[in-house]
């Protein structure tokens, strides 16, 4: 292969686990009524900024190994070292951590749960404000 052969990210089974953003966040919540969830009252998933924080996530996994993912494009460029099987595999393996790295949104936007009694509202300098939005019903 040459340096600039590019394949596509769900070629190399990227977005395997990309198309399950929306089950995992939602299993991992909680419940309102009971008050385990990790969302404020009016906050609700910003699925569109977690998607993007995983593949972002991703692409920084991959560059170490000489992968090169084009967000915009959704191209990965794999070097003249690797060919497509083991790309592929290194890609699943990256993929794998989609769980654990979930996890990790999840106790991140718990750690800066807004306080009723104080304040109904995160700011957008507490954690995990960068992965929910404000949405008043």
């Amino acid at each position: 292969m040459s340096a600039s052969t590019a394949v596509t990210a769900d070629d190399l089974g990227l977005h395997a686990w990309s198309d399950r953003c929306y089950e995992a966040l939602v299993g991992r919540e909680g419940d309102r009524r009971d008050g385990s969830c990790v969302l404020g009252m009016d906050e609700v998933w910003d699925f569109d900024r977690v998607l993007e924080g995983w593949l972002e996530h991703v692409r920084e996994r991959l560059a170490p190994h000489g992968l090169r993912y084009d967000l915009g494009k959704d191209l990965v460029s794999l070097p003249t070292s690797l060919g497509f099987g083991e790309a592929r595999h290194l890609c699943s393996e990256v993929a794998a951590g989609f769980s654990a790295w979930i996890d990790g949104v999840v106790d991140e936007v718990r750690a800066g749960l807004p306080d009723p009694q104080k304040w109904d509202a995160r700011s957008r300098d507490d954690p995990g404000a960068r992965w929910v939005k404000w949405d008043p019903e």
